[in-house]
Parts: structure tokens; C-alpha cells; sequence
């Protein structure tokens, strides 16, 4: 239904705004930010796997090199930065679907991490989404508890990074890019030397 819905959503949108490509990302982070806040995460894990990929394949972004899902997380990492900056009160439900994402991607792929390349960069890809995110947070009354969500999420990321030497090095370097006084870079900054 909600599947349904998010087309539907979409291509209204891009009747009004035409058809370049900046323009559907614009309307793709519109559509996300009406849409997902009233749902549920059984609904969001549905439109993650459905809706979000028909559109994407309706407007050809899919590419046989990167996953699905890491599209899909990197629409919902940019998703999560545009509530907070232009609708804070659907920020919190949306960065709650993305990091219920980022940690059924991370288990998914903990299980092949050190022997497959696609996993790798999975969880990569989750830890990078999440510090992008928190890099980006405006300075509100919902950044808190948007915090609170991003490093866990981070932080079940790192947990596996850690297992490699090169892989937490690379961490390091997005954790010395978060802003300087943030909580988040003072705990993922522990949780590296740990």
C-alpha cells in the first residue's frame, strides 16, 4: 500500500519538477520525508525493499556494481539530513528507520565480513552513511535524541570495522571528520581505541 503511495508521491512530484536527475533526488527526499514518517518499520522495511528500488529502477539509478541496499541507505542517510534540517518533527521516526536499516544490513552481512568483498562494503557503507549523518545534524532540540540513534548505529558498525586493521584505520579517519566537540566523536573515538 505505502509502496503504492511513495510512487504514486514520486510521480507527481516529477510532473511538476520535470526530469533531471537533481531534480528526482530532490523529490525522491520530499516523497521519503512525507511519506515514511507515518509508518510503521514493518511498512519501512517493505518500502526499503520494494518502493524506494521500483522507483529507483523506473528512473534507471540502478547500477549492477552497487547494491540495492546500499542505494537505498544512502537515500535514507540523505533523507534523515533533510527532516532535520526542514522538517525536525519527522527527523526522529526517520532517523529510527534508518538505523533499524543500517543494523539488519550490518547482520547480514557480519556473518561473511572478512571473506566477502559485497559485505565489507556493506558495513562500510552503514559506518560511512552514519557519520555523514551525524557531520551534517543541524544544531536543534531533536539533535540529541537524533545523536543518540546515529552512534548506536555507529556503533554496531565499528564493532565489526574493528575486526580488520585496515578497516578501522579507515574509520578513524571518517571519526576524525565528525565535528570536533561532539559527543558522537568522543564515544566512536573510545570505542576505536577500545
Amino acid at each position: 500500500f505505502f509502496d503504492d503511495i511513495l510512487v504514486e508521491l514520486l510521480q507527481a512530484l516529477q510532473g511538476i519538477v520535470g526530469g533531471n536527475l537533481a531534480e528526482f533526488r530532490q523529490s525522491l527526499l520530499v516523497a521519503c520525508v512525507v511519506v515514511l514518517p507515518r509508518i510503521s518499520l514493518g511498512e519501512f522495511e517493505r518500502i526499503s525493499q520494494v518502493g524506494i528500488p521500483t522507483v529507483l529502477t523506473m528512473h534507471g539509478v540502478i547500477h549492477d556494481d552497487v547494491p540495492v541496499s546500499s542505494l537505498v541507505l544512502d537515500i535514507l542517510a540523505r533523507v534523515v539530513i533533510f527532516a532535520a534540517n526542514h522538517a525536525p518533527e519527522s527527523a526522529f521516526v526517520m532517523c529510527r528507520h534508518f538505523t533499524h536499516l543500517t543494523s539488519s544490513l550490518v547482520s547480514e552481512a557480519k556473518e561473511t565480513f572478512e571473506l566477502n568483498k559485497t559485505s565489507a562494503a556493506m558495513v562500510r557503507n552503514t559506518f560511512h552513511c552514519a557519520c555523514n549523518v551525524l557531520r551534517h545534524l543541524p544544531h536543534s532540540r531533536e539533535r540529541n535524541s537524533l545523536e543518540v540513534l546515529l552512534i548506536s548505529s555507529a556503533l554496531v558498525s565499528l564493532q565489526t570495522l574493528n575486526a580488520s586493521r585496515a578497516h578501522k584505520h579507515w574509520a578513524s579517519t571518517l571519526v576524525r571528520g565528525l565535528p570536533h566537540a561532539s559527543v558522537a566523536k568522543k564515544q566512536l573515538e573510545g570505542a576505536l581505541l577500545a
